[in-house]
């Protein structure tokens, strides 16, 4: 993942840490704590997460480290909009950690799954803009989501 990249999601982690000690709705709480689980273990492997729209849902997505390459080589974990591609070999814990925390916001916290694709929307929205107006490589493009549509005056 670039250094800009890094530095970004590390600034993020600061601000939504501060959020967490201001807010006591729980909710809210509970969708900061997921999201700031999974900035950190998008820092720890050094990937850089995308959103995928599918249907009426959105999901944020953590690919594994750049050396599982091969599908086989991977597993795929969700919980609700968390999901997170593992390593089978090497070590998958904090990836399985992020879905079983979503998993209990889900049981004891209902409605904190929009207010985390929130967060994650915001935070991704440059990149996802800017995926829609670069042309696409044989790569694609880094993140997926289509951005808000102004209103027709």
């Amino acid at each position: 993942m670039p250094s800009e990249d890094t530095q970004r999601l590390r600034e993020e982690i600061v601000r939504w840490r501060a959020e967490l000690e201001e807010t006591f709705i729980e909710p809210e709480r509970r969708a900061l704590q997921v999201a700031i689980k999974a900035l950190e273990l998008c820092i720890d492997r050094g990937v850089v997460p995308r959103l995928e729209v599918t249907g009426d849902s959105v999901r944020l997505v953590i690919p594994p480290r750049g050396y599982a390459i091969r599908v086989v080589e991977t597993a795929q974990h969700s919980h609700g909009p968390v999901v997170a591609e593992c390593e089978l070999f090497g070590s998958p814990h904090a990836a399985l950690a992020l879905v079983d925390e979503a998993h209990r916001a889900s049981e004891h916290v209902p409605g904190w799954a929009p207010l985390f694709i929130e967060r994650w929307v915001g935070l991704l929205r440059r990149e996802c803009e800017l995926a829609l107006q670069t042309p696409i490589t044989k790569h694609g493009p880094r993140l997926v989501v289509a951005p808000e549509l102004e209103p027709d005056a």
